[in-house]
């Protein structure tokens, strides 16, 4: 694996089996409060926050995004001194094609994977300080690394490259190692034992691996768009069966929250107070959605609609927050439905996104990172 990243060994395949998963209908038998992730990266992380970032010169301003409802409302000061709040603030600038393709937050830092520009080895894992400052170089020298996942000591990414790996490097930097070889993985979580995964291999699929390394666990065969979990089961939006699928995070039966809701490739999930919050799209422009489902499964209820291609979503105790990669805007949704307000609207198609107490953050196809403040 020496070609695809410097000084990095290579680790056990993933697998591509769906062990002891059978799928099977009905509803999904988790409960409770789930964890707020976003995913084309995917982090877990409980109560009121999710993760997201940004970087370094000011920018941006408001205006409309797909919205159900009414359109609102705030107007970010975008200028060098803010003194309007609320106020948009590019953390980072990056060169075209250096996409900030997933991000995530802690109480300190923003971290966030740069493409690069394949088939250069120019990626990397970075972060910055929530409040601004100089980026720091966790891991360089990547080819095409894409989904993020953080706890408290590792950041966990993908690298797209054929065969494609599951990567693992400490927080302070330093060299980074294999977990496993997986292609097509797009969405990642973590929790305090195990790193999860799923890709779009053939039919897709979901899988774990013990955050030390060791022997990967396959979970259930689904077309992943996205990815969340809770204390007891893992969360998918699958493009194969058009659903938002459950299975125990020990493996088991494979439910059904709902289904024909409109979920495609893109479609991403979080989790909060008892729901799954995912984002919807019937390919055409305008034609995308948020919804909600029970973690028990259920009707689905439409939030918002009018997005023209929305991806990430990241929430909170208040909102839904999504990154419409169509429609240029990062915009909020109430967590019931009802007005969606425009946080920003930028050029340059923002994909990922993460929320934290005081603000949001979200990355773009531009290279740049981003934060709104308050949110």
């Amino acid at each position: 694996m020496g070609a695809l990243l410097l000084g990095a060994a290579a680790g056990a395949s993933c697998g591509s089996s769906s062990g002891s998963s059978s799928s099977s209908g009905g509803d999904a038998g988790a409960g409770g409060d789930g964890a707020s992730s976003s995913s084309s990266s995917s982090s877990s992380s409980s109560g009121s926050s999710s993760s997201s970032g940004s970087s370094g010169s000011s920018s941006g301003g408001s205006s409309s995004g797909g919205s159900s409802g009414s359109s609102s409302g705030a107007t970010p000061d975008a200028g060098p001194t803010c003194t309007t709040p609320p106020c948009i603030t590019q953390l980072v600038a990056q060169s075209f094609g250096h996409a900030a393709v997933a991000i995530r937050v802690d109480s300190t830092n923003v971290y966030w994977t740069d493409q690069g520009m394949p088939p250069t080895m120019n990626g990397a894992v970075m972060k910055i300080p929530i409040g601004g400052g100089t980026p720091t170089v966790i891991a360089g020298g990547l080819l095409q690394p894409g989904a993020l996942a953080v706890d408290a000591t590792n950041a966990y990414f993908v690298l797209y490259g054929s065969p494609g790996y599951v990567m693992q490097v400490p927080l302070s930097g330093g060299t980074p190692a294999s977990l496993c070889e997986q292609a097509g993985a797009v969405s990642l979580q973590v929790d305090s034992t195990d790193v999860y995964w799923g890709d779009y291999t053939g039919d897709g699929h979901v899988g774990k691996i013990p955050i030390g390394g060791g022997t990967p666990d396959p979970l259930a065969v689904g077309l992943l768009g996205g990815l969340a979990i809770d204390a007891t089961h893992v969360y998918w939006t699958d493009a194969n069966a058009n659903a938002v699928l459950a299975v125990p995070i020990g493996g088991g039966t494979v439910t059904t929250l709902v289904s024909g809701v409109g979920i495609g490739v893109q479609s991403k999930i979080a989790l909060y107070g008892g729901n799954a919050y995912f984002t919807a799209s019937n390919g055409k422009a305008d034609g995308g959605s948020v919804q909600s489902v029970p973690l028990t499964g259920g009707s689905a209820v439409t939030l918002a609609s009018g997005f023209v291609k929305p991806s990430e979503v990241a929430v909170d105790g208040t909102n839904v927050y999504v990154a419409d990669y169509g429609g240029n805007a990062v915009l909020a949704v109430p967590l019931g439905g009802g007005a969606v307000t425009t946080l920003a609207a930028t050029n340059s198609a923002p994909d990922a996104i993460a929320v934290d107490a005081t603000s949001v953050y979200w990355g773009d196809y531009g290279g740049g990172v981003w934060k709104v403040t308050p949110k």
